[in-house]
């Protein structure tokens, strides 16, 4: 299983506000199908797709890194 982080960027012209969130990406080369990403997502923002993991929903993801490995 192999995922890393990038950055998203949104800026709100109206209130000059900048918001930073760091998104998983997921090398699907690299998966294994393991599943232990998706398993340890607790927002649901990680699925099994034909054995391997894919981001779904990245609106979801948090970023606080549970599906990273240790």
């Amino acid at each position: 299983m192999i995922v890393e982080y990038h950055r998203e960027v949104k800026q709100n012209s109206e209130e000059d506000v900048k918001m930073i969130r760091r998104i998983i990406q997921i090398d699907r080369e690299k998966c294994n199908g393991c599943g232990a990403c998706a398993e340890a997502c607790h927002e649901g923002a990680i699925a099994m797709v034909d054995g391997k993991a894919e981001l779904m929903r990245d609106d979801y993801c948090d970023g606080l890194g549970d599906c990273l490995p240790a």
